[in-house]
C-alpha cells in the first residue's frame, strides 16, 4: 500500500508548492503595479515597494520553508536575507548610519527582485512540469 500512496502524495505536494507559487506571483505582481502607480502618482511607492513586498517575501519564504525540494535560487535566498539582517543590525554600533541605510536601500530592492523572478522561473516550471 505505501507504494501506492507515496506517489500520489507526491503530487498533492507539488499541486499545493504550485498553488502557493500562483499566489506569489498574484500578490508580487500585485504590490509592484499599487507601487509603480503610487510612485507614478505621489511618490509614495517606494515605501509600498519596501515594505509591502518586503513583508509579503518574508512571510512566503517562511512558508515555503515546508517543501522538500528547494530549488538551489531559494537556498541562495536565506544567505542574503542573513546578510541584510547583519547589516541592519549595524545601525546600533556604526557611527554614520546613513551609510548602512543608502546600502540598503540598494541592496535590499536587488534581493526583492531576485526573489520576485524567483518565483516567477518556479511558477514556470511547476507549470511545465505538471502531472
Amino acid at each position: 500500500m505505501e507504494t501506492i500512496d507515496a506517489p500520489m502524495e507526491d503530487v498533492k505536494n507539488k499541486q499545493g508548492e504550485q498553488a502557493k507559487l500562483k499566489v506569489d506571483v498574484i500578490v508580487q505582481t500585485t504590490i509592484l503595479a499599487v507601487a509603480a502607480i503610487t510612485l507614478v502618482a505621489d511618490g509614495f511607492g517606494i515605501m509600498v515597494f519596501y515594505f509591502g513586498i518586503g513583508a509579503y517575501q518574508l512571510i512566503s519564504s517562511l512558508v515555503h520553508l515546508q517543501y522538500k525540494n528547494h530549488s538551489f535560487g531559494r537556498k541562495a535566498y536565506w544567505p542574503q536575507l542573513f546578510i541584510h539582517i547583519l547589516t541592519f543590525a549595524s545601525l546600533a554600533v556604526v557611527e554614520e548610519p546613513i551609510q548602512v541605510l543608502f546600502l540598503m536601500l540598494f541592496t535590499t530592492g536587488f534581493t526583492a527582485i531576485y526573489y520576485y523572478v524567483l518565483t516567477l522561473v518556479e511558477y514556470a516550471d511547476s507549470k511545465r512540469f505538471k502531472r
